[in-house]
């Protein structure tokens, strides 16, 4: 590792951790969520059940056990489960993604490229919000993001052997939330080999097999809990996955249009939502096509395609793991914005891409939204002082 990259990945590794760590017992817990996963935690401490345990002496957990173990673990270590016990396997899971893919990135594309993600994974509010919240979805989207990297430089080695770290974490990440935590990396690489020109059995049947592999610990779990929680287990399961995905649950749970992904990823990446906006203005908008030129329309879309398949390795890779888990998110009744959470840092590489070619270009966007925030951060000071005086009064 250079010297360059080696003071780069520290100071990600130190701000991430002074910015994430002190603050995660600052608040109580702010929604329904959060004490819902943290009770299970303390219900598994208290009953030594950590397969199934019941809370409030009905109710089994909705979700397989890992984050709960993790609660568990940390919380026997801080003398009881409490709000930061219960926030800082997220924290913990957010800052292992953030270094490791800064190393992924770092290696294959560039120091610059791979600094400015982080910053930019860093202050994203959707996931700044999970990192520093008492829920499932961070823990799940650092073992998937994990075993993507893991499994592309699996594929740079021309897939020798069994990837075994991708096979444990995918099997944690399917031991956190279901399925898609294997789901996800097999099918992303799988479609990433296939447009390499890789041939289909081979990918088909070595995929199926890390597949397999990778869902064992979840498969063992899932044995356990319905020895104990018999056909009750198996319905709640059942709904929570199948039903979740084909919409035919027993109840209404987060049913958006398809619209809803694409208004929660542009929320989800402010502050920087503003900062692309401001861009769209200073592009050569005449000079863009949307297709290459072609003497037909299919003549177009095959050199787009062709285009797109000729990208580099990581270009191509980036893009299959966005476009696919946006798609299948799409397909459910259920959206929720937490779920686009595993193609936040492969998004922030394209954007961080982006922002660095308008840096070269001299572009004056930088410069503006600086003063837009500068001024938002002075209008909020002065707001906040003047509220903590009394100056505005409760009416």
């Amino acid at each position: 590792m250079s010297d360059d990259r080696k003071k780069a990945f520290w100071f990600i590794a130190l701000l991430s951790m002074l910015v994430i760590l002190p603050f995660l017992g600052e608040t109580i817990f702010y929604s329904k969520g959060e004490p819902r996963e943290a009770i299970v935690a303390f219900s598994m401490l208290e009953s030594g059940n950590w397969i199934l345990p019941v809370n409030y002496g009905t109710d089994i957990a909705y979700k397989p056990p890992f984050l709960y173990w993790a609660i568990a673990a940390i919380s026997s270590l801080f003398g009881g489960v409490s709000e930061y016990s219960s926030r800082l396997p997220s924290a913990i899971a957010f800052l292992a993604m953030q270094l490791v893919f800064f190393s992924f990135i770092a290696k294959r594309k560039g120091v610059k490229t791979a600094f400015l993600t982080s910053i930019l994974l860093l202050s994203s509010f959707e996931v700044h919000r999970a990192a520093v919240a008492c829920r499932v979805d961070m823990l799940q989207v650092s073992l998937i993001v994990i075993s993507l990297c893991l499994l592309f430089r699996w594929d740079e080695k021309e897939c020798r052997g069994i990837p075994w770290l991708a096979v444990l974490l995918m099997g944690c990440a399917t031991l956190t939330k279901g399925p898609v935590g294997s789901i996800f990396p097999c099918v992303c690489i799988g479609l990433y080999q296939l447009l390499r020109g890789r041939s289909f059995w081979k990918t088909f049947f070595l995929l199926l097999l890390v597949g397999i592999l990778s869902l064992i610990p979840y498969a063992a779990w899932a044995g356990a809990a319905y020895a104990q929680g018999g056909q009750s287990f198996v319905d709640l399961m059942l709904e929570e996955n199948t039903g979740r995905f084909m919409g035919k649950m027993s109840y209404g749970s987060h049913e958006n249009p398809i619209w809803y992904n694409f208004l929660t990823v542009i929320w989800g990446w402010i502050p920087w939502t503003l900062v692309l906006l401001l861009s769209l203005f200073g592009l050569k908008w005449k000079n863009m096509r949307v297709l290459p030129e072609g003497t037909s329309f299919g003549e177009c879309i095959g050199k787009a395609w062709k285009k797109f398949r000729s990208q580099s390795p990581l270009q191509l890779f980036t893009w299959v793991v966005i476009l696919f888990i946006f798609i299948f998110y799409c397909i459910p009744k259920s959206k929720r914005s937490v779920y686009l959470l595993p193609i936040y840092p492969f998004m922030a590489v394209l954007i961080a891409e982006y922002l660095l070619a308008l840096v070269q270009r001299g572009a004056k966007v930088f410069k503006i939204s600086a003063h837009i925030f500068a001024s938002l951060c002075l209008i909020l000071t002065v707001t906040f002082i003047a509220v903590r005086l009394g100056l505005i009064p409760d009416s």
